[in-house]
């Protein structure tokens, strides 16, 4: 009896892994997807579609604009929904660019506003290019505040519908 027992726990437990790796193994693709989208979005300097995971293990995309620079103009402009404007150029630090093109991803893949600031925080201990922690400037402080109010209406519409 106890060896069956056994048996039953050791496929469930096996079954576990294998739902682990299927996890896995679509959350890697879904991020291929993410990052070819991505390019093809600044190649063709258009918006493009990034597929998340919602809350309820279904998934579905959002559309989000590029404002890549076109040709006449070499600046991307990110201006707030209170009417602040950064050059994200001569505002931002190579690194701080670096972590906006995360957070502008996690945007729309983050599943609440902790996670969010959690991913913040993460990117700003790491920095970029083995450059170390980056300090906050005021442009990126503002910026990413906007951010969390889109994270936060996001949330709320999925919520609601």
């Amino acid at each position: 009896m106890s060896l069956r027992a056994t048996e039953r726990s050791e496929a469930i437990s096996a079954s576990d892994s294998l739902d682990e790796i299927a996890s896995s193994l679509t959350l890697l693709a879904m991020t291929a997807l993410n990052v070819i989208h991505f390019v093809l979005g600044v190649i063709c300097e258009r918006s493009f579609q990034v597929f998340c995971l919602n809350s309820s293990g279904y998934f579905h995309y959002h559309t989000l604009p590029f404002n890549y620079p076109s040709s006449t103009a070499d600046r991307m402009i990110i201006t707030t929904r209170h009417g602040e404007s950064f050059d994200t150029q001569s505002d931002l630090s190579a690194p701080e660019r670096h972590i906006l093109q995360k957070l502008f991803l996690w945007k729309s893949m983050a599943s609440s506003i902790e996670e969010f600031r959690n991913k913040k925080k993460e990117a700003l201990c790491k920095g970029w290019n083995l450059s170390g922690p980056v300090e906050e400037s005021r442009a990126l402080k503002a910026i990413v505040k906007d951010l969390e109010e889109k994270v936060r209406e996001r949330l709320r519409q999925e919520s609601q519908g």
